[in-house]
């Protein structure tokens, strides 16, 4: 005779079953009201990656946004299913609200990763004071320049975290700030935020070297003040930045936030537009700050368009110049390493999102890379990798 609380069937049996249904959201709730073995196991991959959209915030008065709302407020006071949660991508709202949030989080002992959008004070300070030990990875999106300050010192507290994003910071700092990151960060990624901010950022780098940082990743870096050049906007940042520390551009260069530059290796990240060798060599490699020998040409493996670039013929002037402007630069001695990847983006940092494909992913212009620069294939300097097939911020 078993007793209610005794399992009938080994472990090994109920993780088989439940492994084979991991693809299948609606097999694995049904599974989770069979028993309370099940229904542990289920809801611990139901509820891993939640995706908290806001809905409610614009005031939905449809059925379907009630039963939302509804479901959404019953699941945000279950610490039994909280405790289940690894990701979380949350838009604040009425039920997760800045009185709300110190609770919430607390109640998600296994989050690891959080994004959060224009996020109030009070989720700036629940984020310090709920996930100071468990929290790997944090995404800001939108900050109030006011709350930067509050956030600087709720970053010094997260004694774990090892990846870092904030982006859309577009604020203009009146009083000076050092950011100092925790020791234990090593990838950081930024995108549309204003040179104050890297400023600070640089300030703050500076004060508290930060050896463990390995990669930083910049994408569309704008002044906040008019009044002041761009030639000093990123001056700091590259000053309080390690030798070691690998840096990424993608896309828009700044040959203008790049003076005072003095990495040596540069990682230069691009979608496969038609005119991309028209765009680096119009304007851009020419303009690479002197210290930078080494170059990585990352290129985004989505299909963008239904023509192979590197097969239209209106475009091979295009590659021959580059390839010019590539072996000049090798020959003056500014140019020892150039290598193209073709790689995907997909989740990394949960920022960059997916590459930008329809049909799968293209790797195909790596088999043209040295037929369209041949000089620098001949001289040597020129490498094709194609074994990288994730984009890693590493060379």
């Amino acid at each position: 005779m078993f007793l209610r609380s005794e399992r009938i069937f080994p472990n090994e049996l109920f993780a088989l079953i439940v492994g084979n249904l991991m693809d299948d959201r609606s097999s694995l709730r049904n599974l989770a009201l069979v028993c309370k073995d099940f229904a542990q196991m289920s809801q611990s991959i139901l509820f891993r990656a939640i995706n908290l959209d806001g809905l409610s915030i614009w005031g939905h008065s449809y059925p379907a946004g009630l039963r939302y709302q509804h479901h959404l407020k019953s699941f945000l006071r279950t610490s039994s299913i909280l405790r289940f949660v690894q990701q979380l991508d949350v838009f604040p709202n009425k039920f997760f609200n800045a009185g709300d949030a110190a609770r919430i989080l607390g109640d998600m002992t296994s989050l690891t990763a959080f994004t959060l959008i224009s996020p109030k004070l009070g989720h700036i300070h629940a984020i310090g004071s709920s996930l100071p030990s468990t929290l790997k990875i944090l995404c800001i999106n939108r900050l109030d320049a006011a709350d930067v300050g509050a956030f600087a010192s709720t970053l010094l507290l997260l004694k774990s975290l090892e990846a870092l994003a904030m982006t859309s910071i577009c604020v203009r700092l009146t009083e000076k700030l050092d950011i100092v990151f925790p020791r234990s960060l090593k990838t950081a990624f930024f995108r549309t935020v204003s040179s104050d901010l890297l400023q600070a950022i640089g300030s703050g780098l500076k004060s508290s070297p930060l050896p463990s940082l390995r990669s930083i990743v910049l994408d569309d870096i704008f002044s906040a003040n008019s009044q002041v050049p761009a030639v000093l906007d990123c001056s700091r940042l590259w000053h309080g930045l390690g030798t070691d520390t690998q840096i990424v551009f993608v896309e828009r260069p700044f040959p203008e936030a790049a003076q005072a530059f003095r990495a040596t290796k540069l990682i230069w990240m691009w979608r496969q537009y038609t005119e991309l060798a028209k765009l680096l060599c119009v304007t851009h490699v020419s303009s690479l700050p002197p210290s930078v020998c080494e170059l990585v040409i990352e290129l985004d493996a989505g299909e963008i368009s239904g023509q192979h670039l590197p097969l239209i013929p209106g475009h091979r002037e295009d590659w021959s110049r580059l390839d010019d402007i590539l072996v000049q630069r090798h020959r003056r001695g500014l140019l020892t390493l150039v290598c193209v990847r073709c790689t995907r983006r997909d989740g990394f940092f949960q920022v960059l999102g997916p590459s930008l494909c329809s049909k799968g992913f293209d790797r195909s212009i790596l088999e043209h890379i040295e037929i369209l620069l041949p000089k620098s294939k001949i001289t040597g300097f020129l490498q094709v990798d194609r074994d990288m097939e994730d984009f890693a911020p590493t060379m």
